[in-house]
C-alpha cells in the first residue's frame, strides 16, 4: 500500500520477537568478533558521551571542572553481549540492568560482568538494593551488570 509499511514504501516490516531472538541467538558466539572486524565503535562512543555528560554536569554544578559524578543506575535496552555496558560500568555507582531478546547474547553479557570477565566488577550488592526493579522485569530476558 501507499504511505504505509507496504512493499513500495521502502520501510521493512517489523519481524516477530521470536524470529529476532532466534536470529541473534544463532550468532551470539561470534557477534563481538564480527563487530570488532567491522571496527564497530558505537559502544565506546556511548561510553565517551556518557563520561563527557557527567564531566560537563559536574563542572557546571561545581564551577571548577574538577571531579566527576556517577550515574546511580543504567538500563541498557537491547544490550546484546554487553558491549556498551563494558564502557558504562566505570561510570555507574549502582546497578546496570541489561535487557535483550536474545538469551544467548545475555549469557555472554552476564559472563562479562563478573570479577573475572571483561575486567568488570560484579554489582550484586547494588542489584539487591534495586530488587524491586528486578522483580518488575521478572520473566523477561535481563541481566544485571
Amino acid at each position: 500500500g501507499e504511505g504505509g509499511n507496504g512493499s513500495g514504501s521502502g520501510v521493512h516490516e517489523r519481524k516477530d520477537k521470536a524470529f529476532v531472538a532466534e536470529l541473534f541467538d544463532s550468532f551470539a558466539g561470534t557477534f563481538d568478533d564480527k563487530l570488532k572486524s567491522l571496527e564497530y565503535r558505537v559502544p565506546g562512543l556511548v561510553g565517551e558521551a556518557a563520561e563527557a555528560f557527567l564531566s560537563s554536569k559536574s563542572s557546571a554544578s561545581s564551577g571548577k571542572g574538577k571531579g566527576k559524578g556517577t550515574y546511580r543506575s543504567v538500563l541498557d535496552a537491547g544490550c546484546g553481549t554487553g558491549l556498551a555496558g563494558r564502557h558504562l560500568r566505570p561510570l555507574v555507582s549502582g546497578p546496570m540492568v541489561g535487557v535483550d531478546a536474545s538469551r544467548k547474547m545475555l549469557d555472554i553479557a552476564e559472563k562479562c560482568t563478573t570479577s573475572t570477565g571483561c575486567g568488570l566488577e560484579a554489582a550484586a550488592a547494588a542489584a539487591k538494593a534495586h530488587s524491586a526493579l528486578l522483580r518488575n522485569l521478572r520473566g523477561r530476558h535481563r541481566v544485571t551488570f
